[in-house]
């Protein structure tokens, strides 16, 4: 505020007036400067300001030079329009720099009106509020006042809007690439600093008589934010900050983003454009053709479209668009893509979608086409018109179950790849062979008749029979073959692979080698499909029963009961798991089947240890079962809702399982991990190798029934040589199938640590189960009860 003051020296007039000329030039230098070139962001709100600050200079000269005291009064207006338009517009000026947040039209309107009502107030001096007790002097200086109340909120206004946009410029830059950040942080001081000196001068701390020294403070916070805008290159040929900071998506495109101006001049350049020119930062104006000599030339889209250009032997398609917000067209944006890298992903993703469409049709075993393959043939065949009439042959080998388990499985895989090859070669060109999983093949043989059919299908059965050379061994396979044909026994991809199916396993019970579908056969439907459906029923209808069988220790005492499935059939009666566990493994139904005995036994366990009672259970877990991924969970959910601990649970599991699904040592460890043993059932009738042992940490190895059968022979080598290789690695040994007082006494001598058989009782129902030592002098058990 003015404070009253003795006359000023006219030497101090004329200074200060040379002083508002100076700054007064100064303004308009910078306007002029601002208003030459390109457009640049917020250049109309600096012009503005400039603007204002003349005004602002001018009007306080007139003042300080006029003598009439009524005309200094109005002067005032003046001086106060050009502070409020100088302030309104710098504050302006930097949110355009900043870019964002985008200020709407109506916040504007409502930060101006302040700016409007103070030069009135000040102008009519309606009551004082702007300044109180205003006299001028009827001669040369500056007038005396007194700050009035709506000084203050003109001040709190004119310093808030300043110090906001200030705030918003600077956070905005904060988003910016390092050395742009510390170029607009530059800006930030320069055009803050000179408002800071000047707040000491308004806040009374300092004073310079009644003379303003804002002016000089506003006109050099102008002059920086001039020289931000043309020496600094914070925004040169960018929409404001959002350019300064830069868009963090095109930062992190792969692709180089070039930003242009009419002339082809670089504005800006993103990391990949940089790496790809070998430039920086400090290119930005120079010409685009410097950088990339290959440069098309045009840097219009309505000039060229889409141009390319070759640059260090690589094709680059240059898209170039208009800038939004740019109704003059003065800037654009030139995205390369990579013509080059471009062919080569297309050419990839090429041979990657046929390497896919060929795999999803194909074997990867064989090569063969799959069960895919052979459906979709079938369909074109039988959906054209007219359907073309066709042969479909199934083929089943007999005897490759036996030779995996001999051989082992790379050796199976081998004979399959080979007779792949054999099956292809037997059949003329316009038969299509196909593999539809583990040793079954499809083979779909259009416009054949029956006897052309049955023809076709012994030469393949033929193929098979062809002995296969394994090391140095010969090993013969036999093939069984059904025939259906289209439309005799099917019009449609399902009831003609039923029936194919019906006949070959025809063939294969009747050993025919081929066989023809006959519709009695489908009527009354094949066994095996019949007990594939009853079983899953009394699976889903509690069909199913779980019996127990004792394993006792050298007194006779229970140490152990393994759980046996029984299947009480509705017209078969009882069936031991010898009669439907091949067709659950088959099936697929095994892993449910796995799952019923698992709670069933749980959950008689849980009641026998209420009672006190403490027996390990073993429970026998399939290949399907370990090729389940979902294994730990099944197992640790079943054991967690009956409140079983897991060290009461033994998982028995044979040697040619764990041999043929070797990924399932990790499931197995991690069970194992959380407390459940692990026992290798029928020990030595397998081709596991000893280092499963080692491998796995399995905690029991169960003696085969036929070791302990050959102890009558008084051949006991076996056995001893079993229960020593056990013992010495701290494992426990239990002998299966112990059905005489002979076989009991010579494994007890030989310290085996548990035996089972029905010696020393046969399975039986849970309330069957009698705790109590048995010494094993009772009859054995027929053998009809076993398994």
């Amino acid at each position: 505020p003015n404070r009253p003051r003795r006359p000023t020296p006219m030497t101090h007039v004329a200074a200060a007036v040379t002083g508002l000329a100076v700054v007064t030039a100064s303004s308009a230098a910078l306007a002029v400067m601002a208003g030459t070139g390109r457009p640049l962001p917020g250049r109309n709100a600096f012009i503005a300001g400039c603007a204002g600050l003349a005004v602002w200079c001018v009007s306080l000269g007139a003042q300080l030079l006029s003598t009439d005291p009524e005309v200094k009064q109005r002067l005032g207006g003046g001086i106060y329009l050009g502070i409020c338009v100088a302030v309104y517009s710098l504050s302006r000026c930097l949110i355009q720099l900043a870019g964002r947040p985008r200020v709407a039209r109506a916040a504007w309107i409502a930060l101006a009106l302040p700016g409007v009502v103070t030069p009135v107030l000040v102008a009519t001096g309606w009551r004082g509020l702007v300044l109180r007790g205003f006299t001028a002097p009827a001669a040369q200086g500056p007038p005396h006042s007194e700050s009035g109340p709506w000084f203050f909120l003109h001040t709190v206004w004119a310093y808030g809007l300043l110090a906001g946009s200030l705030l918003i410029f600077v956070v905005v830059a904060q988003r910016a690439p390092g050395g742009l950040r510390r170029q607009a942080h530059l800006l930030a001081f320069v055009v803050a600093a000179p408002l800071l000196a000047n707040l000491v001068f308004v806040s009374g701390l300092a004073t310079m008589g009644d003379y303003d020294p804002t002016p000089y403070t506003v006109v050099l916070s102008l002059a920086g934010l001039g020289w931000g805008l043309r020496r600094a290159r914070l925004i040169d040929g960018q929409i404001g900050m959002v350019g300064v900071a830069r868009d963090r998506v095109v930062e992190a495109m792969s692709d180089p983003v070039l930003t242009l101006d009419r002339e082809g001049r670089v504005l800006d350049l993103n990391p990949a454009a940089r790496a790809l020119t070998g430039s920086d930062l400090s290119a930005l104006g120079t010409p685009v053709t410097d950088l990339l000599p290959g440069w098309p030339g045009a840097s219009s889209p309505r000039d060229s479209g889409d141009p390319s250009f070759v640059h260090d032997g690589r094709t680059y398609d240059v898209a170039l668009t208009g800038l939004a917000g740019d109704p003059a067209d003065d800037v654009r944006v030139a995205v390369l893509r990579d013509a080059t890298r471009r062919e080569r992903s297309e050419r990839t993703s090429r041979e990657r979608a046929d390497v896919s469409a060929h795999n999803a049709s194909h074997d990867d075993l064989t090569g063969l086409p799959n069960r895919t393959a052979a459906f979709a043939m079938l369909t074109g065949h039988l959906q054209a018109a007219p359907p073309v009439p066709l042969a479909l042959i199934v083929l089943d080998l007999d005897g490759f179950k036996a030779l995996n388990d001999s051989f082992g499985h790379v050796a199976g895989d081998d004979v399959l790849r080979e007779l792949s090859g054999r099956l292809t070669g037997s059949a003329p060109g316009d038969v299509l062979v196909t593999r539809l999983g583990g040793d079954e093949f499809a083979v779909v043989a259009p416009s054949r008749d029956r006897g052309g059919a049955e023809a076709l299908a012994q030469r393949l059965v033929d193929a098979v029979r062809v002995p296969f050379r394994i090391g140095h061994a010969d090993v013969r396979l036999g093939g069984s073959a059904g025939v259906a044909l289209s439309p005799d026994h099917g019009t449609s991809p399902d009831t003609l692979m039923y029936a194919a199916d019906v006949a070959m396993y025809d063939a294969k019970r009747e050993r025919t080698g081929v066989a023809v579908y006959e519709p009695t056969e489908g009527q009354r439907q094949p066994r095996r499909l019949v007990m594939s459906g009853e079983l899953r029923d009394a699976i889903e209808q509690d069909g199913l029963d779980v019996f127990y069988q004792p394993q006792r220790d050298a007194r006779g005492d229970i140490v152990g009961l393994e759980a046996l499935v029984r299947w009480h059939h509705p017209e078969r009666g009882l069936l031991l798991p010898g009669q439907f566990l091949p067709l659950a493994e088959q099936s697929a139904l095994v892993t449910e089947l796995t799952d019923v005995v698992l709670a069933r036994s749980f959950a008689d366990l849980a009641r026998w240890r209420g009672r006190g009672l403490a027996p390990r259970l073993s429970v026998n877990i399939s290949e399907r079962d370990l090729r389940d991924p979902r294994l730990v969970r099944r197992v640790s959910d079943r054991l967690d809702a009956s409140g079983v601990p897991p060290d009461a649970l033994t998982l028995e599991v044979t040697e040619n399982a764990l041999v043929t699904t070797r990924d399932a040592a990790g499931q197995l460890t991690t069970l194992r991990e959380v407390g459940v043993r692990l026992s290798l059932d029928d020990f030595g009738t397998g081709f596991a190798p000893l280092s499963t042992l080692r491998s796995l940490s399995v905690d029991e190895i169960k003696i085969d029934r036929t070791f302990v059968s050959g102890m009558a022979n008084d051949d006991d080598r076996l056995v001893r040589a079993v229960l020593n290789f056990g013992h010495d690695l701290g494992l426990t040994v239990v002998a299966e199938g112990v059905e005489n007082q002979r076989e009991r006494a010579a494994l007890l001598a030989l310290e085996c640590d548990a035996l089972q058989g029905y010696l020393l009782g046969m399975p039986a129902p849970p309330e069957a189960i009698v705790f109590d030592r048995v010494n094993g002098s009772g009859p054995a058990t027929p053998p009809g009860a076993s398994g």
